[in-house]
């Protein structure tokens, strides 16, 4: 498995160097409660949600064996994904598998939230990070 963040059509890709143990999606719908002629409760089904998708791991300091990427370290992670964030573009996020050959996620996204700092003292920054999916505007959309 890798994870991928890549911005503006692939002009920066970051690998995530530690692949978290576990990651969340939430894929929802939107539902309304309304009252029938016999004064009934119904659902009736609305909109898609957009997806979010979640985790927490960390960014090594030093090289380890499990690390995907060696390029960066620590901090080096926190404020390459704080530069994405200030660029204010969409990135997309990608997270492969050997078993899906199209991969688990590949979806257009902005970071939603992005929380990190270090806790035992061996320079590892240990972060969670959430994505909301961002839906892109297409050209006719609006004709």
């Amino acid at each position: 498995m890798d994870i991928f963040l890549s911005i503006n059509n692939r002009e920066e890709v970051l690998r995530f160097p530690i692949i978290p143990p576990k990651f969340c999606i939430i894929s929802s719908s939107n539902f309304n409660s309304i009252s029938n002629i016999n004064k009934e409760q119904m659902l009736v089904l609305g909109d898609k949600k957009l997806k979010t998708i979640s985790w927490e791991s960390f960014f090594p300091f030093l090289d380890c064996e499990i690390s995907k990427n060696k390029e960066l370290k620590g901090f080096e992670f926190s404020l390459k994904i704080e530069e994405f964030i200030k660029r204010k573009l969409p990135m997309r996020l990608i997270i492969t598998s050997e078993e899906a050959m199209d991969g688990i996620v590949n979806i257009p996204v902005l970071i939603e939230e992005f929380e990190y700092g270090m806790k035992d003292g061996s320079k590892d920054v240990y972060y969670k990070i959430k994505f909301k999916e961002y839906n892109l505007l297409e050209d006719n959309q609006y004709d």
